[in-house]
């Protein structure tokens, strides 16, 4: 085996001279007397084994105590702590005196609460000693830096937590920190994966070298997975293999790179075996007719719904159409294209939805109409994002049945940003329309609301109507709106062609603005050909140049690739934030 001649070398507590991390232990610097220790914990405790028996021997060492003061309360209190969940803390410093050592009340109480929890549920006897327990606690809390209250709630949740070797979790964690992992990201890791402690470190760098051969992962990237999701991390290689000869192969036909991407956006679904994968995904292909295409988006944009039970997805989405019709058979087979989340959650919740949207004012053909158009708007939260959104578009628009009307004409305005919303009616305002001036172009346009007017691209496009055409701001916005919609690159092209043919088309009106080319050269008596064959001429244009129009414009699906990702990062970054700021430092 490759990783069989580079065996890792074996732990010492003292510094190493072969360059790998020191272990550092966190000693109290106070080892007192443990028959001191058991004595006084007896003394709090009287029916506990350390003080059976102490008779007059218990009271001559607390006659030294006393003189001496040499038994720190802190000290005391561990004994008295351990010793009430049945512990002998005498034995347990004999047995683990280094551990013991490193014993502090908060570890003291967790160590008692565990043990008790083993003894209520131990049928004959415990197979991990107390003193395996205690060292095993100590390395979560000094060594990888979690705190009491972690190691408490990640017991409660996985008893495997400390069911770990203890040399083989040191040189796990040292291996870890040889990656570049920080003791911030190891906390996190290890609360999301209990029993991260017990994985063999061979097979886990191995496991680490097999993905980034196959799929040209960089070191960043995999602890970036490592940090949320290191069980992900532990697909066999052969797993993974069969996993990429699936994807790559008809009729999804993945490339390699973008199943490079799909294992960085979602690296569960490479654990599961691809029989299983083809299985489910011929279920759904076959029960709600996804073409070819479809088949892809479903991989790449709801892998989450691969890995459920399709017949679990079928009868719960079956349950859906029965109580809301207008959910229809159109609107399921997107939702499962374009993301799956509303399929993801409980039946009751999307209905949930759609009752909060027929109480608003929405009939069944506007509900149907929406739903239709977007669906993904029932993924989304009504108390976050659905009725701040209305409570704007209600004062911009000045009734409900307005708002339905626009929403069911352009339902992302259900789920855009608040912010777009309240800076689009800004800039409005600047060019000088009142609030019905700014109702009236919603009415009009409900789909040109939804984006963004602050964007630069999109001022760019309002000053070239007011410059090149001639036509103001308040014009365009106000009495066509839907004229902005089109590609200012468009724009220009027909523009420059008109121009260098000499006629003035476009300085008496816009109507050509949204016609397909087709139509433009059959109205305005242009050859076809001649026209598109004008691309060159446009690009080395001086207008071109100036508006940034002769440049590669990204195509709508990296955008919004880009804009995912940038969703997920900041996604975990918060989740990173808030378990941290849980946890007792």
């Amino acid at each position: 085996m490759l990783l069989a001649a580079r065996p890792l070398p074996h732990i010492h507590r003292s510094p190493w001279d072969r360059g790998w991390p020191v272990v550092q232990h966190r000693h109290t610097g106070k080892r007192a007397s443990c028959t001191a220790w058991a004595a006084a914990a007896a003394a709090e405790q009287p029916d506990s084994r350390a003080g059976e028996g102490a008779g007059s021997a218990g009271s001559s060492v607390f006659s030294l105590s006393s003189s001496s003061s040499s038994i720190d309360s802190e000290e005391v209190a561990i004994a008295a702590v351990l010793a009430s969940a049945g512990l002998d803390p005498a034995e347990l410093q004999e047995q683990a005196p280094d551990a013991y050592d490193e014993l502090c009340l908060k570890l003291a109480e967790v160590l008692a609460e565990v043990h008790a929890a083993r003894v209520a549920k131990a049928k004959i006897s415990l197979q991990l000693p107390p003193a395996m327990l205690v060292a095993r606690i100590c390395f979560l809390y000094w060594e990888v830096g979690l705190t009491a209250a972690e190691i408490r709630h990640g017991y409660c949740r996985n008893e495997e937590l400390l069911q770990f070797d203890l040399d083989g979790a040191r040189h796990l964690h040292i291996w870890l920190q040889l990656q570049h992992l920080t003791e911030d990201q190891l906390r996190l890791a290890s609360r999301s994966y209990t029993r991260l402690w017990g994985t063999n470190v061979l097979i886990l760098q191995c496991y680490k070298e097999h993905v980034q051969q196959q799929l040209s992962v960089t070191d960043s990237q995999w602890r970036n997975l490592f940090v949320t999701r290191p069980q992900s991390l532990l697909a066999l290689p052969e797993r993974v293999d069969g996993v990429i000869a699936w994807l790559e192969a008809k009729p999804l036909g993945f490339s390699r790179k973008e199943v490079a991407r799909l294992w960085r956006a979602f690296p569960a679904l490479f654990c599961l075996s691809a029989d299983v994968l083809q299985q489910r995904l011929g279920q759904l292909a076959s029960r709600f007719s996804l073409s070819g295409r479809s088949l892809r988006q479903v991989v790449f944009g709801s892998t989450s719904v691969l890995v459920r039970d399709p017949g679990t997805i079928s009868a719960q989405l079956d349950s859906l159409l029965a109580a809301a019709p207008c959910l229809r058979s159109t609107t399921i087979p997107w939702l499962l294209c374009m993301g799956g989340s509303a399929v993801g959650y409980n039946a009751d919740t999307v209905l949930s939805k759609i009752d909060f949207l027929r109480k608003y004012g929405f009939d069944e053909v506007q509900l149907s109409r929406m739903l239709a158009r977007n669906p993904m708007v029932l993924s989304t939260s009504v108390e976050d994002k659905w009725m701040p959104n209305l409570a704007a578009l209600e004062e911009v628009l000045g009734s409900q049945a307005d708002v339905v009307v626009a929403l069911a004409r352009e339902p992302g305005l259900l789920v855009a940003a608040l912010e777009t919303l309240e800076g689009n009616v800004e800039v409005m305002k600047e060019q000088g329309m009142t609030s019905a001036d700014i109702g009236k172009s919603v009415g009009k346009d409900p789909l040109l609301f939804a984006w963004d007017f602050k964007k630069q691209d999109f001022q760019d496009k309002l000053r070239y109507f007011e410059e090149v055409l001639g036509r103001s701001p308040r014009y365009m916005l106000g009495e066509v709106p839907f004229r902005l919609r089109t590609s200012l690159k468009k724009v220009d092209y027909r523009v420059s062609f008109i121009e260098n043919k000499g006629d003035t088309h476009h300085e008496n009106t816009l109507t050509w603005v949204p016609w397909g080319n087709e139509r433009f050269c059959e109205v305005y008596k242009y050859d076809l050909d001649e026209y598109e064959g004008w691309r060159e001429q446009w690009m080395q244009s001086k207008r071109a140049t100036q508006y940034g129009l002769h440049k590669a414009k990204e195509t709508g699906m990296a955008r919004a690739l880009q804009a995912r990702k940038r969703r997920f990062r900041a996604k975990v970054d918060a989740r990173r934030e808030q378990l941290l700021s849980d946890g007792e430092l």
